[in-house]
């Protein structure tokens, strides 16, 4: 009888084994997944802060030069 039970304790081992196997490869794929968008929110960032950098600069060098000629500046 012990042998029988000891059978049916690995069978159900082994269907849980399965279980956790797919839920594993599942998470890996949800990872996988949420890695990639946190790496695309990253280089919008940069996109964020470098843009705003540009125009305020080109404004800047624009108000400059355009002072230095309107009143004749050196």
């Amino acid at each position: 009888m012990a042998e029988g039970s000891l059978h049916q304790d690995v069978g159900h081992l082994e269907g849980k084994l399965e279980s956790l196997e797919g839920s594993v490869k599942t998470l890996t794929s949800k990872v996988e997944d949420l890695t990639a968008v946190l790496n695309q929110a990253k280089g919008a960032k940069y996109v964020i802060f470098t843009i705003p950098a540009i125009v305020g600069a080109l404004a800047s060098a624009l108000a400059f030069f355009g002072l230095r000629l309107t009143y004749g500046g050196n």
